[in-house]
C-alpha cells in the first residue's frame, strides 16, 4: 500500500477501510459528475425512506439533543444506500443513532462551539470600520467556510475509517487533507449544500423533505468519487 492510500494525514496510520460488519466498500467513478448521479439515483431510489428520515432529522434538529446523532445516522444511512442496500429502513437509521450517540455529541459540541464562536465575531465585529476589522471579518468568515466544508466530510470519512482506530481529532485532520488535495470537489458539494439551506430557509419544505438526505449522499459520493483506493 502506498503512502498516499494509507492515511491523509501523518501517523500513526489510520487504515481506511469500513466497519466490515455493517458497511461495503464504496467506490463511485467520474468525478462530480458522477457523485451527483448517484446521489440522484440512490435518493430516487429510497425517496420514500429517505423523506421519512429526512423528517426525522428535522424533528431531531429541533429538539438540539437529538441532532448530533441523527446527523450521523443521516450520513450512515446515505453510505448504505449508495452501496446499494435494499434493506434500507428505519433499523438502519436507528442503529447508527443509538451507537454513535456520544461520538456525535462529542463532535457536535466541537462543531457548534467553534461555528458558534466564529458566527459571534463576525457579529460583534458588523459595524467596526477600518481595515482592521475588515481583515478580521474576513479571517472569521473564512474559518467559517473552512469549518463547515471540513464538517461535510468528517462522517463519510468517519464511516470509512478502521473502527479500532476512530478519533474526531484524527477524521478531521483527514477531511483537511481531502479538501486540500479536492478543492473544487469540496466547493461544489459546500455550493449544492448552501443552495438547499439557502431554498430551506425560504420555503421551509426543502428543509422537512431533502435537505439532510441529499446533504448526506453528495458529500459520501463525491468522497467515495475521489478518495483513493485501498488495494486489497
Amino acid at each position: 500500500m502506498g503512502a498516499r492510500d494509507r492515511r491523509f494525514g501523518s501517523s500513526p496510520p489510520t487504515a481506511l477501510v469500513s466497519d466490515e460488519a455493517a458497511l461495503r466498500p464504496l467506490r463511485i467513478t467520474g468525478g462530480v459528475s458522477g457523485a451527483l448521479r448517484a446521489a440522484l439515483a440512490g435518493w430516487w431510489r429510497e425517496i420514500f425512506v429517505l423523506t421519512g428520515l429526512n423528517l426525522l432529522w428535522t424533528l431531531a434538529a429541533f429538539s438540539i439533543v437529538a441532532l448530533p446523532p441523527a446527523t450521523a445516522a443521516m450520513f450512515y444511512v446515505a453510505r448504505q444506500v449508495l452501496a446499494n442496500d435494499f434493506f434500507t429502513s428505519w433499523h438502519t437509521f436507528w442503529q447508527p443513532f443509538r451507537r454513535y450517540w456520544w461520538a456525535a455529541w462529542r463532535w457536535g459540541f466541537v462543531f457548534f462551539a467553534l461555528a458558534g464562536i466564529a458566527t459571534a465575531n463576525l457579529w460583534i465585529y458588523r459595524d467596526f470600520v477600518g481595515p482592521v476589522w475588515t481583515i478580521l471579518r474576513w479571517v472569521w468568515a473564512t474559518f467559517l467556510i473552512a469549518w463547515v466544508i471540513l464538517n461535510l466530510f468528517f462522517w463519510p470519512l468517519w464511516f470509512v475509517e478502521e473502527e479500532a482506530h476512530r478519533t474526531l481529532r484524527a477524521t478531521w485532520r483527514n477531511a483537511l487533507a481531502f479538501v486540500a488535495a479536492n478543492p473544487l470537489p469540496a466547493l461544489v458539494v459546500t455550493l449544492v449544500v448552501v443552495l438547499l439551506g439557502a431554498a430551506s430557509l425560504l420555503f421551509g419544505v426543502p428543509l422537512g423533505v431533502l435537505f439532510m438526505s441529499w446533504t448526506a449522499l453528495l458529500a459520501t459520493a463525491t468522497l467515495a468519487a475521489y478518495l483513493p483506493r485501498v488495494r486489497e
